[in-house]
């Protein structure tokens, strides 16, 4: 069994969770600056955190096809260094928005930090079949997963808890994002050194081309589309999650720092489960045998929340309150079951796919997360300001859709689950 935690990997992973807590704190820190009490409160109306997560997913939906194309024509570990280096400007223009206390300006850097993130990920997770073997890759996914999470934590919680003291203390979350925009570029430089996989590619001309292509590819295939779909539908929920979070504010009577630990569970219970799943389930990366038990205890988490008694009007709500410890305990839950949820989707989309395309299929598997990720952005904006549903009755609804919307998916690859042995997968057709 080879030894996941090479030099090259453990530099990844230090770069990967530099860059997760920069996205995270400062999409976090947004949002709550236009909810109830921020400093842009109302400026995108009620469920505004829903728009400011659709245009961070923009440059994704947009960019992921060419950000594919450009990591198998160039190495990826330069493709990494680049956008890395990219990150330190990008985060300087959030410390002007901050001073300024200008929101277009803080929306634009968000969607820039979106456009580098986007040109990195399919660099970074095409590059982990590339220096680790396939019998590591449910390991090495369950691991950078955790590590990705715990940096989400860290974002989330960091944008709470500067959110909070806002504006009175202007320079400190840009100050923080530019020193972990250099700690991430340092850390790249230790990155393995991979060579390009299809140097004569020719680039698209318009952003659908290579989406066209892939899809096509996975389509052939038929096991890759669907993974694609069920990869899709984990983000879909998971935004939605996310999003319902800050709107507990008013029934559970907490301030934003307290928000922001609701996340921290959540965070923590996704990096276990994804632990578990690479290293307790055999074989991720042909198996999709953790996905049911993680669906049916996801559905069951969501409506364990939707019927949690609230405190009443008259009573104080906060840290102490047994509503929100137990909110609390279930969302450490979900995140485990979540975690066993995704990562055999990812490893199976990695080890599948050809060495030529694998920056191109990634690329377009990060469209389709984001296209989920819009749409529960979405989803979750109709539900709260449309029809009028407070934040229990949408994660009702979300628990009937997460049971029904991934055994769907789970019935068209039936093949890979409840799968004894090695459970080998037939091989994708020509690139």
């Amino acid at each position: 069994m080879q030894r996941v935690f090479t030099r090259g990997f453990n530099a990844l992973l230090v770069t990967q969770f530099f860059g997760a807590v920069n996205d995270n704190l400062w999409k976090q820190f947004l949002i709550l600056q236009v909810t109830t009490g921020g400093v842009w409160a109302g400026v995108l109306g009620d469920g505004g955190q829903g728009i400011v997560t659709m245009l961070f997913t923009l440059p994704f939906i947009v960019f992921s096809g060419w950000a594919g194309q450009f990591g198998d024509r160039n190495s990826k570990t330069r493709v990494a260094v680049w956008m890395k280096i990219l990150e330190v400007p990008i985060s300087l223009a959030a410390l002007v928005a901050l001073a300024t206390q200008s929101f277009s300006l803080g929306l634009a850097s968000l969607m820039v930090l979106a456009l580098q993130a986007t040109y990195f990920g399919p660099a970074k997770y095409g590059m982990i079949p590339e220096i680790l073997e396939r019998d590591a890759l449910g390991r090495a996914n369950g691991t950078i997963n955790m590590l990705t999470n715990v940096g989400i934590l860290s974002g989330e919680l960091l944008g709470g808890f500067l959110s909070k003291r806002y504006p009175e203390h202007d320079y400190a979350p840009g100050l923080i994002m530019v020193g972990l925009a250099l700690a991430g570029m340092i850390s790249s430089f230790f990155l393995t050194r991979v060579t390009a996989r299809d140097p004569g590619l020719t680039y698209s001309r318009t952003p659908v081309g290579p989406y066209w292509n892939a899809l096509g590819f996975m389509g052939r295939d038929g096991v890759l589309l669907w993974l694609c779909l069920g990869g899709g539908l984990f983000y879909q929920i998971a935004v939605m999650t996310v999003l319902a979070l800050p709107d507990f504010k008013a029934t559970l009577f907490i301030d934003d720092q307290a928000v922001a630990l609701l996340v921290g569970p959540l965070m923590i219970g996704i990096g276990v489960g994804s632990v578990l799943a690479g290293y307790m389930f055999k074989d991720a990366a042909r198996n999709l045998n953790s996905v049911p038990l993680g669906v049916a205890g996801m559905a069951a988490c969501y409506a364990a929340m939707g019927l949690l008694p609230l405190p009443a009007a008259a009573e104080p709500g906060g840290f102490g309150d047994p509503s929100y410890v137990k909110l609390q305990a279930i969302l450490l839950v979900l995140g485990g079951f979540a975690g066993c949820f995704i990562i055999p989707f990812q490893s199976i989309i990695q080890a599948r796919s050809p060495d030529k395309l694998v920056g191109r299929i990634l690329g377009t598997y990060n469209f389709v997360n984001f296209l989920f990720i819009a749409a529960g952005g979405g989803c979750y904006a109709l539900m709260r300001s449309k029809l009028g549903w407070d934040v229990q009755q949408c994660l009702l609804a979300l628990g009937v859709f997460t049971l029904f919307s991934v055994s769907a998916v789970l019935f068209k690859l039936r093949g890979l689950v409840f799968v004894r042995g090695s459970g080998a997968v037939p091989p994708p057709p020509e690139a």
